[in-house]
């Protein structure tokens, strides 16, 4: 492929390494090195390739090396992309249990290798490691392995970073060490140890040669390191500086914004629940349960009956009893998919009011009880857009409606009850006057105050 640098993998899975980043950017081919064995495989010659990135660990070999059918056994290959990478291209190698014949193709001397660095007073291993162009990349790597060996700072490698005990983490080589003449100082090897995430920071590497070695990239856009800030105009440097710490500011905003918007979408939860649930939702997702809250942050008193009527004879019929100063009503709460609750339901709050007075004996909470009205409270259709949702009990049953008027039966749809308290939740309505809309009787309507929808 027209100028892209011919990099060859070895030892790594063909369809892993099509997964990272820049890979368009290479003429990939995949080969095969077992360095104790002398074997090897490259679809090319040694000398045709611009960059070498090498698994240099003797695990898994044989399930590389069953990838390729022309396994060839030789010992000069091997030394032939060692000189040539070492003269001209770019050789990344990650190092795990590896044989000394492996480490010597990057270069690595046996007796250097296995010494470490206290012993030797190496001056590469001193407290002021270079730095390079992979600093940012290697500064978090840890390794997956205990580094029982220590990577060369031999005389073409310098150390990176090693750790307290002063073992080589990782290793690095410009072009200047392998000429005589040091008039180049460009990236030309790295040597880091195994860990996690290796495809991503192959990735990281070939990034930072398309930027550093044009030579190996010729095809590389101008724009990509002319956006560097060294190419950057100071007005635009202070622009850009501008914009970084805006977004900074913005997205800090933004997750306050969301962490608010958490609380309020908790606090709007149950006004919300009301218009989806029946009460074969479980725990605090019924409906009753909802509805129950709701009428209390209206102001209303809401007894369960359950707890009401615990240790009488009394059997319960009704959900709750809602009470508002000398109003008390026996209230029902049903949802249904049907575009209308059963008349049945109408009757049977219409029953509990013309026995309420039978429970006055053994409920002492009963015994103010004068007048007793009804509430029968009806998420109907509830599948269905509360604003397409018909109105409760309308067409062959609208005398039930009529009935409920006479009868102080206030027949009160989720959607209703809803807009009622999203208009006094947000104060377009008084908490006094949406509990008199309520207790009016017969079928409530309800015109919500919101304009958000005009604005």
């Amino acid at each position: 492929m027209e100028n892209k640098p011919k990099t060859l993998f070895l030892n790594y899975s063909e369809e892993k390494i099509k997964q990272m980043k820049h890979y368009e950017e290479l003429d990939a081919e995949f080969g095969y090195l077992n360095p104790a064995e002398y074997e090897y495989y490259f679809p090319s010659a040694p000398y045709d390739y611009d960059i070498v990135i090498a698994n240099l660990d003797n695990k898994n070999l044989d399930k590389h090396k069953k990838k390729f059918s022309s396994i060839v056994v030789d010992r000069s290959d091997g030394e032939h992309l060692k000189n040539h990478i070492q003269k001209r291209g770019f050789f990344l190698g990650f190092i795990g249990e590896c044989n000394d014949i492996g480490l010597r193709l990057v270069g690595l001397d046996k007796e250097i290798f296995l010494t470490s660095a206290e012993k030797r007073d190496n001056i590469f291993f001193k407290a002021n490691h270079y730095t390079s162009e992979f600093d940012d990349i290697i500064k978090n790597i840890k390794p997956t392995l205990p580094l029982k060996k220590y990577i060369s700072a031999q005389m073409f490698w310098k150390c990176l970073k090693s750790n307290r005990n002063k073992n080589c983490i990782a290793s690095y080589r410009t072009t200047s060490l392998l000429e005589e003449e040091e008039s180049q100082d460009k990236p030309s090897g790295l040597l880091l140890p195994l860990c996690k995430n290796r495809i991503g920071i192959i990735g990281d590497v070939i990034n930072v040669l398309i930027h550093e070695r044009t030579d190996l990239f010729p095809a590389a856009k101008p724009e990509k390191w002319l956006a560097e800030d060294r190419f950057t105009p100071a007005p635009i440097l202070t622009i850009n500086k501008k914009i970084k710490e805006k977004k900074i500011e913005i997205k800090k905003w933004m997750s306050n914004q969301q962490e608010v918007r958490k609380k309020i979408e908790q606090e709007y939860r149950h006004y919300q629940q009301i218009l989806i649930a029946d009460d074969n939702f479980k725990g605090d997702k019924k409906l009753s349960v909802n509805v129950k809250k709701v009428l209390e942050e209206l102001g209303f008193e809401v007894k369960d009956i359950d707890e009401e009527l615990k240790g009488t004879s009394g059997t319960r019929k009704e959900d709750y009893w809602v009470i508002d100063g000398d109003y008390f009503a026996v209230c029902e709460v049903s949802g249904t998919v049907r575009p209308n609750p059963k008349e049945s339901l109408y009757r049977r709050v219409l029953q509990r009011i013309n026995t309420i007075h039978n429970r006055k004996a053994s409920v002492a909470s009963l015994e103010k009880v004068t007048n007793v009205s009804g509430l029968l409270i009806a998420n109907q259709d509830r599948k269905t857009h509360p604003d397409r949702r018909p109105k409760l009990y309308m067409g062959d049953q609208e005398e039930i409606v009529e009935a409920a008027t006479d009868e102080r039966i206030s027949i009160l749809s989720t959607v209703e009850l809803y807009n009622i308290a999203i208009d006094v939740k947000e104060k377009r309505l008084e908490a006094k006057d949406a509990r008199d809309i309520i207790k009016q009787g017969g079928r409530i309507e309800y015109v919500m105050k919101n304009n958000l929808k005009e604005s």
